[in-house]
């Protein structure tokens, strides 16, 4: 069973938010984006007496190393509400559409923070064109997927087969050097899955056949509901993020290891794990999205 969410604590009344409270976090550094994150403790800034003081609160970014966990200005979190929701969707949007028009490639922040090499100097976390470096096949398949979707709305008929957890599982079986720290990237990018996928992989044409299949079945795991379009999707987001995790050399060597060989994996057998045909959704769809 789940534990359940930290009930949230209640602070000074001229605060906005609460410790344990769910919320978003601005990035002005990086187009704007909104993360979600988690507020662990505050801080008040100036003297009572002189005026209206400012809070910092000290936050956790979700699925991100606690090692990026920071103070930011209260100015920069926002409530997690369904109003914000939408605009972190948006921004997300704007984003992704940039990734799949260049094919994948992504423009990370350089604001990332920097390890020390071994003769004490700073250097950049892995290039992230280097971890992912995506096989023609699957760019030109990229590019497909957003043609399809955002000019010819067209959907990819869920639930897939094979699905995410079935191709990663397939991916491990068909390994012949089946080493832990793989295996447990390859986890780590299932639930990565679960978690990103209804917020960041989707394109805004797709939401309600998600939001349809979740009516339906409530409890069912994304990964378990979408296939190789969407999983390439993971890897093109990640893309976009990963430089800004500061995971230890081990971790990045486990998940270069896993990405690179699903994409080649992927790329070695397109016609199997992708469709050559979407499905045509109907007029009440389309109106329903509101992209007509």
């Amino acid at each position: 069973m789940a534990a359940a969410p930290e009930p949230a604590v209640e602070l000074p009344a001229a605060a906005l938010f609460a410790i344990n409270e769910r919320v978003f976090v601005a990035d002005p550094k990086h187009n704007g984006m909104m993360y979600e994150a988690k507020i662990l403790k505050f801080r008040e800034q100036g003297d009572p007496s002189a005026g209206p003081t400012k809070f910092q609160y000290f936050i956790h970014y979700n699925n991100w190393n606690t090692r990026w966990d920071t103070w930011v200005d209260e100015s920069a979190v926002l409530k997690f509400n369904e109003e914000n929701q939408q605009k972190a969707e948006v921004q997300a949007q704007k984003v992704r559409d940039g990734e799949m028009k260049n094919g994948g490639k992504s423009r990370p922040s350089r604001a990332a923070k920097k390890r020390k090499r071994g003769d004490g100097k700073d250097e950049d976390n892995a290039d992230v064109s280097e971890i992912f470096q995506i096989p023609p096949p699957l760019r030109r398949k990229l590019v497909e997927d957003s043609s399809l979707i955002t000019q010819s709305k067209q959907l990819v008929p869920l639930p897939r087969t094979p699905t995410v957890a079935e191709i990663l599982a397939e991916y491990w079986e068909h390994l012949t050097e089946k080493e832990p720290q793989v295996k447990a990237a390859l986890d780590g990018l299932r639930l990565l899955f679960d978690e990103e996928a209804g917020t960041r992989l989707l394109y805004r044409f797709e939401r309600v056949q998600l939001r349809r299949m979740l009516k339906q079945n409530p409890s069912a795991k994304l990964s378990d509901i979408y296939g190789a379009e969407h999983l390439l999707r993971l890897f093109v987001h990640m893309s976009q993020n990963m430089s800004q995790i500061d995971f230890t050399d081990g971790e990045t060597e486990a998940i270069k290891t896993a990405i690179s060989g699903v994409m080649r994996f992927l790329a070695g057998n397109v016609h199997t794990f992708f469709l050559s045909e979407y499905e045509q959704p109907p007029q009440e769809y389309v109106k329903e999205t509101g992209l007509q």
